[in-house]
């Protein structure tokens, strides 16, 4: 994730392709496409290696084409005998067939933008199988949890040498500073340094109709598998499932979800006096929108906050010539929620 190349696509436009979302003219049926692909793509460079992240899937794409050239063998079938079968990770495939034998297997689902789940068919293509084509179930995955747990032993059986699993397990390229400190990426990994005061290695990824994490912090022998049937989840369940497994409060000792429960707190429809004003306030992401859609016109404004902390109420819309209006939320004596925006003050309407 440090060659300098940003990201192209590439699993993208298959992802879509499979799933019926879209498709581009883009050719990419086969490993003489990609390559073809790849090359083309030299302009691209963006930087020296090393010196800048970008999340590159054509990377794995490559790496897995080196294991395949290298050792005679298809991709799926040398991780499926020297990595699944050992780990006793049996139901665990990159092939269609497998999955689709297999009875209790998930039904993956696309969400929409209304937020609507569509039953989909899960994206199968030998091009993404190394960056992140494996469907296993959680209980299968905690098996390689114990194996990086253990030093690369499994019930006995050495998998990795100890050496190099902890090159894999060591950050080299930094990603961001966040609530947990500096982030870095590993090999195949991600580490964060200060995770409720421990180093906890993780990584998740989707396919747009299904998705994983796993993490684990090593001072402390614990981790967590998580998957879910679509695209789309966010860090929150694991990382509050490993708070719990260290007999912590999440809502109360992970700063952002106790933030993103203070903020969904806030929304609703609100009113002024006798309807004479009307607005949603919604919560995308991690920020709350004010939105109104009338005759007239049709809004739709971030929320700046002025603290990103639980228990913040003052907020900021930009406006034009480099303007700023305040927007303050209230608890009404009541119990109910005001909203202050300009001229307006605004009544949470209640449930």
């Amino acid at each position: 994730m440090s060659s300098g190349m940003p990201a192209d696509g590439m699993a993208g436009i298959l992802i879509k392709r499979m799933t019926g979302v879209g498709d581009s003219w883009i050719p990419l049926s086969d490993i003489d496409d990609f390559l073809v692909f790849v090359n083309n793509s030299k302009g691209e460079l963006a930087d020296k290696p090393g010196k800048r992240y970008f999340y590159y899937n054509t990377g794995f794409t490559l790496l897995g084409e080196v294991v395949e050239r290298v050792s005679g063998v298809p991709y799926e079938d040398y991780i499926a005998e020297n990595i699944l079968r050992p780990l006793g990770m049996e139901r665990s495939t990159f092939k269609r067939e497998a999955f689709e034998a297999d009875p209790d297997r998930m039904t993956a689902y696309r969400k929409e933008k209304d937020g609507s789940l569509t039953a989909t068919v899960h994206p199968f293509h030998k091009l993404i199988y190394a960056p992140g084509g494996l469907l296993s179930p959680v209980t299968e995955l905690t098996n390689y949890l114990k194996m990086n747990l253990g030093g690369g032993v499994y019930e006995g059986e050495t998998i990795i040498d100890q050496s190099l699993l902890e090159k894999m397990h060591t950050g080299y390229t930094a990603t961001g500073e966040g609530i947990f400190g500096t982030a870095k990426y590993c090999y195949g990994w991600a580490v964060l340094e200060d995770f409720l005061g421990h180093r906890m290695i993780r990584h998740s990824g989707s396919t747009g109709v299904s998705s994983a994490m796993l993490g684990f912090i090593p001072d402390l022998d614990i981790g967590v598998a998580f998957a879910s049937n679509i695209g789309s989840f966010g860090p929150t369940i694991p990382h509050a499932a490993m708070a719990l497994l260290m007999d912590r409060d999440p809502e109360k000792d992970i700063p952002y979800i106790a933030e993103e429960l203070d903020l969904a707190s806030l929304t609703g429809e609100y009113e002024a006096y006798e309807g004479t004003n009307m607005v949603n306030v919604v919560k995308k992401g991690a920020l709350l929108y004010v939105e109104q859609d009338t005759k007239w016109s049709e809004m739709s404004v971030p929320l700046i906050p002025e603290r990103r902390e639980a228990g913040n109420r003052r907020f900021t819309i930009l406006t034009g010539a480099g303007g700023k209006t305040l927007v303050e939320f209230e608890e009404a004596s009541d119990g109910g929620m005001d909203l202050y925006m300009e001229r307006w003050r605004l009544h949470r309407k209640r449930k």
